[in-house]
């Protein structure tokens, strides 16, 4: 059930207050900054705490893009909403480049989800999209870190490591070394 309403609005952090002309007020989550005017509002039944929360928006495709995120799974009403704040061309800009770290400044949102929100927002992904997705960082980095003490420049590292024929897990760690260290002596011997 959506609720169009024309009432004036008084901000309290993240909460605003809409007022209307005959002294009924509801509260909402609101990011906007309009003081009066029409809004969308949303409500949502809360069960844990028996009452209802609403969310108000200035125009309809605001109130739309909430409506689809919250429809991802592990995506939360508030979380739909902050997303619905964030700057859109610069998440699908974050989606189509698999910014995971863009994603993961939205409060609420951790590695796991920042990735299925990838996952979920960006339609079309080939299948190298979704390797960069399943990467163990932390491998990543203890190789790079390895391979930099050898005197390798990480800015040239990189590239090699991107094209490992091998996954970049722990069991695959000793081909993965023996392939770069060739990969980059050959290189510095062509040098």
């Amino acid at each position: 059930m959506i609720h169009y309403i024309a009432w004036i609005s008084h901000s309290h952090g993240e909460y605003a207050y809409l007022v209307s002309s005959a002294g009924v007020w509801v509260r909402a989550y609101y990011a906007g900054s309009k003081k009066s005017g029409e809004w969308y509002l949303y409500p949502i039944i809360d069960d844990n705490h028996k009452t209802v929360i609403y969310y108000a928006f200035d125009d309809p495709t605001q109130l739309e893009l909430f409506m689809q995120m919250s429809k991802i799974a592990g995506v939360w009403p508030k979380l739909a909403f902050a997303l619905t704040g964030v700057n859109q061309e610069e998440l699908r800009k974050a989606c189509a480049d698999m910014d995971i770290k863009f994603v993961q400044s939205i409060p609420g949102i951790g590695p796991k989800l920042a990735k299925r929100l990838i996952v979920e927002l960006n339609a079309t992904m080939s299948t190298d999209d979704l390797k960069k997705l399943t990467i163990d960082r932390s491998l990543y980095r203890d190789i790079v870190t390895t391979l930099t003490n050898l005197w390798y420049k990480s800015q040239v590292i990189d590239p090699y490591l991107q094209s490992c024929p091998y996954a970049l897990t722990k069991e695959h760690l000793p081909e993965i070394m023996k392939y770069l260290i060739v990969q980059l002596s050959s290189r510095a011997s062509k040098s």
